[in-house]
């Protein structure tokens, strides 16, 4: 009976052993991939198969944006930072073409940004705040661009609910409306900066293009969205989203129709690659 109580004690420990092996390596395996997914940066964005419209994106030990390159790498942003101040620097094939002045809160979100560029004999200066309200969201940005026989000037404000950037109102000086943005969203969480973000959609009044400085424009929306609605008095320009999520929660590729009536019904095609530390 001692013998058989022997054998039977040591299976039972050989059967506890294993299942904590196996446990131990499931636990580790998932939070090794927790810490992955929630490590994970956007690395690379490509527009319908077109390597002249790849984008790519480096990050810092900070985990800032520290580099963007697009047009097949022709044209190439590099981040400084230094305390809350820093710089934006344009290379145009490897040559130094512009620096932007750039400011951050003590939470590491853009502040300000500023740029001075030639033009007809004029020094025109583009200058953008940013705000952003007690959540953390960006709450309004207000653009000016004076030199020269210019002096404009526009403000966005940033309207939220759930989590969700629904609506954005962009005003002129003497606070009539010029355009309106609405967003509606699915169930698809947003892990990620605002990248469906492009020249017609962003809430820049000038800068239109600069997507790589969303990541620096705090929290995201929570999800992703299915349709943003552009009004410009009866100019009205619809877009459409729909994506495919990786294992992770990533948004990996999406489709974006847009319809109005000047372009008519057009589509495009992204495509992201992530980077994990």
């Amino acid at each position: 009976m001692n013998k058989q109580a022997n054998t039977l004690k040591n299976n039972i420990m050989k059967k506890t052993t294993l299942i904590l092996a196996v446990f131990i390596s499931i636990f580790s395996v998932s939070c090794k991939k927790d810490k992955l997914d929630s490590d994970c940066n956007i690395a690379s964005i490509t527009i319908n198969d077109n390597p002249s419209f790849k984008s790519t994106f480096k990050y810092d030990n900070q985990n800032r944006i520290s580099e963007y390159t697009e047009e097949g790498g022709a044209v190439v942003y590099k981040f400084e930072y230094t305390g809350l101040s820093g710089k934006l620097k344009l290379f145009l094939a490897d040559t130094l073409y512009d620096t932007k002045n750039l400011t951050f809160d003590s939470n590491g979100r853009l502040t300000s940004f500023e740029d001075y560029l030639p033009f007809g004999g004029d020094l025109l200066r583009y200058f953008y705040l940013f705000t952003y309200n007690s959540d953390g969201y960006l709450a309004s940005t207000i653009q000016t661009l004076t030199g020269g026989s210019y002096d404009s000037y526009y403000r966005d404000s940033l309207i939220y609910s759930g989590g969700n950037l629904i609506k954005n109102f962009r005003k002129h000086r003497n606070n009539t409306i010029q355009t309106t943005t609405e967003f509606s969203y699915g169930s698809n969480t947003n892990k990620h900066w605002n990248f469906y973000w492009n020249a017609f959609t962003e809430p820049f009044s000038i800068l239109s293009g600069y997507t790589f400085l969303y990541p620096l424009l705090g929290k995201t929306s929570t999800n992703l969205p299915t349709s943003v609605v552009v009004t410009e008095g009866s100019f009205i320009d619809n877009f459409s989203y729909a994506y495919f999520i990786n294992s992770a929660g990533n948004a990996t590729e999406y489709n974006e129709m847009r319809s109005n009536t000047v372009t008519g019904n057009t589509s495009s095609n992204y495509k992201l690659t992530y980077t994990c530390d």
